[in-house]
């Protein structure tokens, strides 16, 4: 996440994600762009999920290597026994100790219109910088409409 500084107002910038300027939410989904008037978001929110099929798929060809590193020590080749015997190992654990997630950034307008963004894991960081500066923003909009108001 990149923040410029623009005639005195800052416009934080991320490639993957869109752009905020201090009126309005610029979302990039692939080609498209949608524009969000910052008044006009009701709320923001930032789910995180847990991908449980990536463990298992790790753990099942874990398991396979360390049953073809069983089968190449009856066959006593002791260099491709240790290599496949050091990779089952390494992904059987790997597997039991990380935990993959997939993230959606939730934006609901006040006339009901809903914007996603998705990320996986690798965005984790700008995905949660893109949401915490979509929140503070629009939290001052709000604050300053309510002082306006009375």
């Amino acid at each position: 996440m990149t923040t410029l500084k623009n005639n005195n107002q800052f416009v934080h910038f991320s490639k993957k994600f869109g752009l905020i300027t201090p009126n309005q939410v610029i979302l990039i989904n692939g080609t498209q762009q949608e524009s969000i008037d910052l008044e006009s978001i009701s709320t923001v929110n930032l789910f995180k999920k847990r991908i449980f099929s990536v463990n298992l798929l790790l753990f099942a060809a874990g398991i396979l290597f360390l049953a073809v590193a069983y089968f190449l020590y009856m066959i006593n080749d002791a260099m491709l026994f240790w290599s496949t015997l050091a990779i089952g190992s390494i992904m059987t654990s790997y597997s039991l100790v990380h935990k993959f997630h997939s993230y959606r950034l939730v934006i609901l307008e006040k006339n009901k219109a809903i914007h996603e963004v998705k990320a996986t894991q690798f965005h984790r960081k700008c995905i949660k910088e893109f949401y915490a500066s979509i929140h503070h923003k629009t939290v001052n909009a709000k604050r300053k409409n309510k002082v306006m108001a009375e």
